[in-house]
C-alpha cells in the first residue's frame, strides 16, 4: 500500500512540475514591442540608462526571465558595447579586434544621452575576437582616451518588460467539432 501512494504523490508532483514547464515559455523567442516608443534598458530595471527606443511592432529575441518581469533581449540591430583602443589589436581593414589581455571589460553603450553609471556585464579575455564598428574619442578631463565600439559580445544583453512584448502564442485547448479525424488515416 506505501508503494501505491508513493506512486501517486510521485504522478502528481511530476504533473505538477510539467504544468509549470508548459506555462513557462521555452527561450530563446520571438516577441513583438507592443508599445509605441519602447526604452531599452542597459540592465532590469527602468533605473538602468537607456540604450535605444524600439518602436511599436519591432522584433526582439528573448533569451531569458527575470522574476520582477524584465526579459533579457538580444541587442537590437545597432546596439554596442565599448573597449578601450589601447585593449585592441585592430586588422588593417579595420573590421575585426583581437582583445590583447584578460579581463578587458565590453561597456554597454547607448547613443541616447545617459544617466547614471556606465555598467557592463561581459569581460573579454585575451585573443578573442571582436567586431570594431567605430572608434571614437572620448575626453576626460585631464585623460584623453579613444574607445572603440564594437558589436555586443556573446552573452551581453539588453532588457525590456514584459509588459512591453507581445508574444504570438497558438491554440493549445482548442477543439473544433466540425474537424475531420485524422486518427483513422
Amino acid at each position: 500500500m506505501a508503494w501505491i501512494r508513493f506512486v501517486i504523490i510521485a504522478w502528481g508532483f511530476g504533473s505538477l512540475l510539467m504544468s509549470d514547464a508548459w506555462a513557462q515559455p521555452t527561450t530563446p523567442y520571438q516577441a513583438t514591442i507592443k508599445n509605441s516608443s519602447t526604452v531599452v534598458h542597459a540592465g532590469p530595471s527602468r533605473k538602468m540608462y537607456a540604450t535605444e527606443v524600439l518602436d511599436r511592432g519591432s522584433t526582439v529575441e528573448v533569451y531569458r526571465h527575470d522574476p520582477e518581469g524584465w526579459c533579457a533581449i538580444r541587442p537590437p540591430a545597432g546596439s554596442f558595447s565599448l573597449v578601450r583602443l589601447a585593449d585592441l589589436e585592430i586588422d588593417s581593414d579595420h573590421s575585426l579586434g583581437i582583445i590583447r589581455r584578460d579581463g578587458v571589460i565590453a561597456w554597454v553603450g547607448t547613443r541616447i544621452q545617459r544617466q547614471g553609471k556606465a555598467i557592463w556585464q561581459i569581460k573579454l579575455s585575451e585573443g578573442e575576437r571582436v567586431e570594431v564598428l567605430e572608434t571614437e574619442s572620448a575626453d576626460s578631463g585631464a585623460n584623453a582616451e579613444t574607445w572603440v565600439l564594437i558589436a555586443p559580445p556573446a552573452g551581453e544583453f539588453r532588457w525590456v518588460h514584459e509588459s512591453d512584448l507581445h508574444r504570438e502564442i497558438g491554440p493549445t485547448d482548442l477543439a473544433f467539432p466540425a474537424a475531420p479525424n485524422l486518427g483513422s488515416l
